[in-house]
């Protein structure tokens, strides 16, 4: 089965990252934080989230390979993520520019959703 983990700030993100030695993919979709209703603030966010269940159901009925991951990372509330410094924008390894997003992390392959 794929194993699916939810982060909400950058330290969780690498310290999750660094701790799957045995993990052949890593996937990570960056969406906004949710608030107490359990609703993104991202309305692009809330439009994609049904489809990327939709396909991670599907991948895990079709994929053989046990070494994928899958972490949705919660970017922060608006006012967070805005900011220039976010440290999801500004890491070299990742520079997310928008949510949704999705990449495979270590690769150069990052696709917004939007």
């Amino acid at each position: 089965p794929l194993k699916h983990v939810e982060v909400n700030n950058i330290y969780d993100l690498l310290s999750v990252i660094s701790k799957e030695e045995n993990v052949n993919k890593i996937f990570l979709l960056f969406t906004g934080s949710k608030n107490e209703c359990n609703k993104s603030w991202c309305p692009d966010c809330v439009t994609a989230e049904p489809i990327v269940k939709s396909c991670l159901s599907n991948f895990e009925d079709k994929s053989k390979d046990s070494n994928t991951m899958f972490i949705t990372v919660y970017v922060g509330t608006r006012p967070e993520w805005k900011d220039p410094k976010n440290h999801f924008r500004v890491n070299p390894k990742l520079q997310v520019k928008c949510v949704p997003t999705l990449l495979q992390y270590g690769t150069a392959s990052l696709t917004a959703l939007n």
